[in-house]
């Protein structure tokens, strides 16, 4: 089974997030322990390392998996 990633929808999922707490990227970054040019990449979808989806997935309310399964799907039989 072939899985591939699509770190774009994380970094959307994060800004939603984001402005529904009206948070700005360096307050996320001080927040989650990373530097603000981190979180910027992740929210642009130029940058994301697997190290940082428990931190995420914590300042987003969810479990790793649900973040997991944001990012990854099935490429043989796509989710609706």
């Amino acid at each position: 089974m072939k899985v591939t990633i699509d770190i774009t929808t994380i970094g959307d999922y994060l800004k939603l997030k984001m402005q529904e707490r009206n948070k700005g990227v360096r307050d996320v970054a001080l927040e989650i322990g990373m530097s603000p040019a981190t979180v910027s990449r992740i929210t642009t979808g130029h940058n994301f390392n697997l190290c940082w989806l428990i931190p995420l997935a914590k300042w987003c309310n969810l479990n790793p998996q649900e973040l997991w399964d944001l990012l990854s799907k099935d490429s043989e039989s796509p989710r609706n």
